[in-house]
Formats: structure tokens, C-alpha cells, sequence
């Protein structure tokens, strides 16, 4: 549903079933059907590896929504007990990852000097606020760093036990959260593999800030009431958290531009206009931000963090008769512009 509880249809999506070492096993592209929804069947081979499988659930940009866990067993029973536990579960970028791994045979015995493997992978993830669940803290204009899977093996000590150790990248950037998997598989004297996963989260910094937005469509000269928030990473209200609230509109120009066979061309290039910045301070919760807007055209509100390095946006629209211009909005070749009203104004 979109924030209005409207259902959401014809948008892509991707379904990816990762298996117990952490390999995309399979990926289906789908799209949401009248009802925002879409369903998925397929067969596991019986050559397919047992344990736990992860369906992770991504936009069709390729963010990561959700996930759900699952098991792939047969008749043949593990012999033996695999436990993993990490130091903590929270860590910022420069942080040691310790895992703990505990293997023992279900006779009792201690599973000494069996092989295993780790596959180490993270993902960025949207941060979610459970306390302001209305705000949004995703649209950022920060870009998301890339990994690469992180690959250890070796062999169980006397005592069956081993230590799993990873040092978070230091710069790491993003606009939510990133999850790290720790996919742990030990070999049984057969060679048949245990499979367990640890997880972590990773904040690449040490606040979050909200914007709710009480539509998409405005007039102009109406009062608009915004709302902002800080939390920290336990989602906890921030203390003399300083911000600057950004507002920018865009103009459309039409340029005349030449192509690679020598020919010109008109077309519309969106330019970016400072409407104005202010100061503001977000501590303690809920922060109403009131302002208008006397052009039409699109806008774009931007919060800015102490650092001023990135910034939360939410882009809305305004209109009014007397006051929109031929660059207000986006012409297309023919020379025709899309203006969306509400009904209710």
C-alpha cells in the first residue's frame, strides 16, 4: 500500500532465494497484480542442499523490503549441534564482528578438527522507525557503498569450537541500515554440511532523521505543515541534534542541444533554485515545520544533519493560477504540460 493505503499495482519486484551458504540459488522477477500482490511456485531438486533458505523480497531498484526464512530437510538426520553467537548484534563501521561457533556430535562427543566454511555477506537495508512509524527516513540523498562477499574456511579445534572474526570497513555510507549474514556450514564425517546463519546490523552513522509529509499536492500560499524527527539507533529521541532545513524548486528550460549525427534539438532541462535554508533544532521528538510556497512548480524539502554531508528529502508539488510560469513544469516535444489537481481543492 502507498501512505495512503491505496493499493499499489503494476510496480516490479524481485524475489531472490538465497541458500544455506549464502548463493542466490534462484530469482524471479514479478510484478503486483490489481490486488498489489503476486504469488510465486517452484520445485527444490533433489540434489538441492538442506537447511535454511532466505527468500528476500527487493524493489525493482534492487532495495531490499523483507525476507523470510525457510528449511530444506530429508529424511536423513544431522549428526551433529551447531551454535552460533555473536558478541553483539548493533556495530558502526572500524568494529570487530566475533562469532562464536559451538559444534558437538548428538551423542555427546565433541565435533574436533571437522572442516567448515563462512560466507559473509551484507546488504543495505531501509531503516524503519517502530516508535514514528509514519515518518519516512529512506529518501536520501546519500549513496549506498557495494561489498563483496567474504569468503573463510578452516577446520573445528579440539573442543569443536572455532572463532569467526570480521573487521567492519571503516567509510561505509548509506542511507538506512546494513545487515551483515554470517553463513556457517560444518561438515559431518560424511561430508554432509550443518547449516546455521548469524546476523548483525551495521549503522554507518549515528543518526536518522524523519520527514512526514502531510501530502503530495499543494496550493499555493497554503500553510504546510511538515514534520521532522532524530533518532539514534536504538530509535531513541535525539538530545541537541542541530539541523537545517533545506527549500529547493525546480525549473524547467528548454535548451537547444546538438546530437552525435550533428543534429539540434530542443529539450527540457530541470534546473535547481534555493528557495531558502534554515536552522532548526529536531531534540526531543516531533519537530512541526510550517512554511509556504507562493510559485508553482516541484519542490523538494531537504533536512540536513549536523554534518550537512547528506541529507532526508520528500518532494511534493504546488500549483496555483496566477502564479506558474512556462518553466514551472516539465514541457515535453510537442510543447504539452502535465499539471495533476486535487479534487479536493
Amino acid at each position: 500500500r502507498d501512505d495512503k493505503i491505496n493499493v499499489v499495482k503494476d510496480i516490479p519486484a524481485i524475489i531472490k532465494i538465497i541458500s544455506p551458504t549464502g548463493k542466490v540459488f534462484d530469482e524471479f522477477k514479478k510484478t503486483l497484480n490489481e490486488q498489489g500482490s503476486f504469488e510465486i511456485s517452484f520445485n527444490m531438486p533433489d540434489y538441492a542442499q538442506t537447511g535454511e533458505y532466505v527468500a528476500e523480497l527487493y524493489s525493482g531498484t534492487s532495495v531490499l523490503i523483507g525476507a523470510y526464512k525457510f528449511s530444506i530437510e530429508d529424511f536423513v538426520p544431522d549428526k551433529i549441534r551447531v551454535a552460533l553467537k555473536s558478541n553483539k548484534e548493533k556495530f558502526e563501521p572500524g568494529e570487530k564482528v566475533s562469532i562464536d561457533v559451538d559444534a558437538e556430535f548428538l551423542f555427546g562427543a565433541k565435533a574436533a578438527g571437522l572442516k567448515y566454511e563462512v560466507n559473509l555477506s551484507m546488504k543495505h537495508q531501509p531503516y524503519r522507525s517502530k516508535t514514528y512509524s509514519k515518518f519516512d527516513f529512506n529518501a536520501q540523498s546519500e549513496n549506498s557503498s557495494s561489498f563483496e562477499n567474504v569468503q573463510m574456511e578452516g577446520k573445528l579445534d579440539d573442543d569443536g569450537k572455532t572463532k569467526i572474526e570480521y573487521i567492519i570497513p571503516n567509510g561505509l555510507s548509506g542511507g538506512g541500515i546494513i545487515r551483515g549474514y554470517a553463513y556457517v556450514s560444518v561438515f559431518d564425517l560424511t561430508g554432509r554440511t550443518v547449516n546455521r546463519v548469524a546476523t548483525f546490523e551495521v549503522y554507518p552513522k549515528n543518526y536518522f532523521i524523519g520527514i512526514n509529509a502531510p501530502g503530495y499536492y499543494f496550493g499555493t500560499n497554503d500553510n504546510l505543515k511538515f514534520q521532522f524527527t532524530a533518532v539514534d539507533k536504538n530509535d531513541n529521541p535525539l538530545k541537541n541534534f542541530k539541523a537545517s532545513i533545506e527549500l529547493v524548486r525546480y525549473e524547467w528550460q528548454t535548451v537547444l542541444r546538438k546530437d552525435y549525427s550533428d543534429r539540434y534539438y530542443y529539450t527540457s532541462e530541470k534546473k535547481e533554485i534555493k528557495e531558502w535554508k534554515r536552522e532548526t533544532d529536531l531534540s526531543g521528538g516531533i519537530k512541526d515545520f510550517t512554511f509556504t510556497v507562493t510559485k508553482s512548480g516541484q519542490y523538494e524539502l531537504r533536512a540536513y544533519g549536523p554534518d550537512e554531508r547528506y541529507y532526508v528529502k520528500k518532494n511534493f508539488y504546488a500549483y496555483g493560477w496566477a502564479s506558474s510560469t512556462a518553466s514551472s513544469f516539465e514541457v515535453d516535444k510537442e510543447g504539452r504540460v502535465d499539471i495533476v489537481f486535487d479534487k479536493e481543492k
